[in-house]
């Protein structure tokens, strides 16, 4: 076998195989290809869930009348980080710093807000006072250029 005859017994063989031949697919690749992004398709639009468990959930989510703890992580300081919980339940917010040099949480502070929202104005500015004169202010001045 010459080397001419050598590689042309390795092309036929890879497009009999349905490689490239040529440098050109052949068109059991295109129909796979496109068979494969239908199915892709189908599956994202209609959202198919083989398994009821196959969604999974940090936490499950929430309506509007939640109930439970919750956890966030914030700021406390310039270099100081926290942990805050909150129990809708029993109406308690309580805060742990995290202490990097000693790798542990410090409890910081804990309060019942239960009675907090009866409260009209606590050190707060402006006060409530103040913004419902400006909203006054507001509304009678859009009443005269409405009236004009």
């Amino acid at each position: 076998m010459t080397s001419t005859d050598h590689g042309t017994s390795q092309l036929s063989d890879s497009s009999r195989l349905g490689g490239v031949a040529n440098g050109h697919p052949s068109q059991a690749v295109w129909w796979l290809i496109g068979i494969s992004l239908a199915i892709i398709a189908f599956c994202l639009l209609t959202k198919v869930d083989t398994t009821a468990g196959s969604r999974v959930f940090a936490q499950q989510p929430t309506s509007a009348g939640s109930h439970g703890v919750f956890a966030f992580s914030g700021q406390l300081a310039k270099d100081a980080y926290g942990l805050f919980m909150v129990d809708v339940d029993a109406g308690t917010i309580w805060c742990y710093r995290y202490d990097a040099n000693k790798n542990i949480l410090k409890f910081v502070a804990a309060r019942d807000w239960r009675y907090d929202r009866y409260l009209k104005d606590f050190s707060t500015e402006p006060t409530t006072d103040f913004i419902r004169q400006q909203l006054e202010q507001q509304r009678a001045a859009e009443m005269q250029s409405n009236t004009r």
